[in-house]
């Protein structure tokens, strides 16, 4: 017997203890749970920016990539006709009227092609702005 009165004995403090005990564990186990949610909640939320952030990286790399392939052709291109336009140049047997007129078709044709390169240019750009601009 503890104290002064017949039910406070070993037994039922033994009881009393245990039944602190286990509602202790249940508030641990349940503060636990609810820190072990918070986290996977914070790491979800850290995965999806990462996972946003290497979209946004890769399609800018994959952009860089069709701008370089867009400025190589193009390049090449009025490397080409700069190239058709000297042999014009150093061909003797046209007349300068000849050679005046064939220069003039592939000056138009340099406009022409770097309007058409202006042109993906810019598509390519607007295509990744629809990619960007998609909700993820």
């Amino acid at each position: 017997m503890l104290g002064q009165k017949e039910e406070y004995t070993e037994e039922w403090l033994e009881q009393a203890n245990a039944a602190a005990l286990a509602d202790y564990q249940i508030a641990v186990d349940n503060a636990e749970q609810k820190y072990a949610d918070i986290l996977g909640i914070e790491a979800e939320g850290y995965s999806q920016r990462s996972e946003f952030y290497q979209d946004f990286v890769d399609r800018n790399k994959e952009l860089k990539g069709q701008i370089e392939e867009e400025e190589q052709r193009h390049n090449n291109r009025i490397k080409e006709l700069n190239d058709e336009i000297l042999a014009i140049e150093k061909d003797e047997s046209l007349s300068y009227d000849q050679m005046t007129y064939f220069r003039s078709l592939k000056q138009d044709e340099i406009e022409q092609a770097t309007e058409d390169h202006n042109a993906r240019l810019a598509e390519i750009e607007r295509s990744y702005l629809r990619v960007l601009m998609k909700p993820h």
